[in-house]
């Protein structure tokens, strides 16, 4: 009997030795997952006859990210393009240009796309432009 409940100690104390073990893999595991999604890791961005405002939702959810978008975003046409070795934020910016678009930071992490003609661009001129701009100016 004391045999027996020696090997179920040392069983239990096994156990517990793994789930401490793995516990601190996992977190890390999950951190870095954060700090992937944070720092903009470079991925392959593939759209198909995709409604522009659901792709630049989907973008935008995937860096915590709220779209939304002006009255004078039109979602008639559908977006198809194939980005690799883009980060998400490059991506969002690349498909700005091409529907002829511009985002301004109207709350710490939600920005409003509107079409870029110069009544927009003075109507939303109390916003800083999204993504901000790398040569330090904010317009």
């Amino acid at each position: 009997m004391i045999s027996r409940q020696f090997v179920f100690s040392r069983k239990a104390a096994l156990s517990l030795l793994f789930v401490l073990f793995c516990l601190p893999i996992a977190a890390f595991a999950q951190s870095s997952d954060q700090d992937e999604k944070k720092v903009g890791v470079a991925k392959d961005i593939v759209f198909r006859d995709t409604s522009l405002k659901v792709a630049l939702q989907a973008l935008g959810k995937q860096i915590d990210l709220n779209v939304v978008f002006d009255d004078t975003v039109k979602d008639s046409s559908k977006l198809t393009i194939e980005l690799h070795e883009v980060t998400l934020e490059a991506a969002m910016k690349i498909i700005f240009i091409q529907a002829r678009l511009q985002a301004r930071l109207i709350e710490e992490k939600t920005i409003i796309v509107f079409a870029d003609n110069p009544i927009n661009r003075h109507r939303f001129s109390e916003h800083k432009p999204w993504p901000a701009k790398s040569d330090g100016t904010n317009d």
